[in-house]
C-alpha cells in the first residue's frame, strides 16, 4: 500500500505538494509500510510546544500507529497502543492530543450489541502528539449503563466531550472541564429524543437516534447535531425546544 499526504491551508486556500510518501521501499523506514488491505485512520494535529504539525495513522484492528511530522518528512513507528484500535468511534484532536473511544476486547468489526458489553469495557484513549505517549481515561462516572448505540467523543467549546444514548429516550453530552482530568467530567445536556422530534417507533432500525454533536452556542442556547446515517443535521435550541432540520442546502423549520 502506498501512502502520501497533502496539507491544505484554509486561510490561504493553498495545498501543498505530496509529502510523506511511503511504499515500495521508497521511505527510509520500512516499518512504516501498512499491509495490503489494512484499514487506516488518519488524524491531523498540532503541537504548540514545538510549533509542529503532525499526522498520525492508526492501523485499525491492531495496536500500531505511525506519526509523520511536517518538516522531517518521515513516517515513524511509535510505541504500541495499550489496547487494540478499532473504528467504532471517530478520532478528534484537542490541545496537541488525539482522542478516541475504544471498547476493550471488541474487534470493532462485529455488529455492536449493547448486551455483549459491560460498562467497564468502555475507555477513552488519548495520544499526546508532543511526547507520543498514550493515556487511558474513564468515561464520566454518570455513564453507568451500556447504551443502545455506540457512544462518541467530540470537541465542543475547546472541551473534550463524551455523548451517548440513555435508555433509548435521551441523548446525553458530558464535557471534560479540565483537560485530561477524569474527575472534571460534567453533564452538559440531557435532551429528550421527543424534543429532537425523532419518531421513536421508527428509530431503532434506521439509526436515526445516532447523533454526533458538532458545535454549540451557549449564548443562544443552540446545538448542532449530525447523523451520518441520514446525511442530515439538526440545529436544536434547548431553551424553547425549537428544531431546525438541515438537509444539504435545504432548511426546514419545525417548532413544537
Amino acid at each position: 500500500m502506498d501512502i502520501s499526504i497533502r496539507f491544505w491551508n484554509p486561510a490561504s486556500r493553498k495545498i501543498s505538494k505530496k509529502v510523506g510518501y511511503c511504499g515500495d521501499g521508497v521511505n527510509n523506514d520500512p516499518s512504516c509500510f501498512p499491509g495490503k488491505g489494512d484499514l487506516l485512520k488518519f488524524v491531523f494535529g498540532y503541537v504548540n510546544s514545538s510549533d509542529t504539525y503532525k499526522v498520525v495513522y492508526f492501523i485499525v484492528g491492531t495496536t500500531s500507529a505511525r506519526v509523520f511530522s511536517l518538516g522531517d518528512n518521515v513516517w515513524r513507528k511509535i510505541e504500541n497502543s495499550p489496547v487494540v484500535i478499532h473504528h467504532v468511534s471517530g478520532f478528534v484532536h484537542l490541545s496537541g492530543s488525539v482522542f478516541w473511544l475504544t471498547i476493550q476486547n471488541y474487534n470493532g468489526y462485529d455488529d455492536y450489541d449493547c448486551e455483549d458489553f459491560t460498562i467497564e469495557q468502555f475507555v477513552v484513549m488519548s495520544l499526546d502528539l508532543g511526547i507520543e505517549k498514550y493515556t487511558q481515561m474513564r468515561p464520566p462516572q454518570g455513564f453507568d449503563q451500556v447504551p443502545f448505540l455506540v457512544p462518541n467523543v467530540s470537541v465542543l467549546q475547546d472541551c473534550l466531550c463524551f455523548s451517548h444514548d440513555f435508555q433509548q429516550t435521551h441523548f446525553v453530552i458530558w464535557q471534560m472541564k479540565e483537560f485530561g482530568v477524569e474527575e472534571s467530567w460534567t453533564r452538559f445536556l440531557k435532551i429528550s429524543y421527543l424534543n429532537l422530534q425523532i419518531d421513536l417507533d421508527d428509530s431503532f432500525e434506521d439509526m436515526s437516534l445516532y447523533r454526533l454533536p458538532l458545535c454549540v452556542s451557549e449564548k443562544s442556547g443552540t446545538l448542532l447535531l449530525t447523523n451520518c446515517h441520514e446525511n442530515r443535521a439538526i440545529l436544536f435550541n434547548w431553551r424553547d425546544n425549537r428544531v431546525q432540520r438541515i438537509n444539504g442546502h435545504r432548511l426546514s423549520n419545525d417548532k413544537e
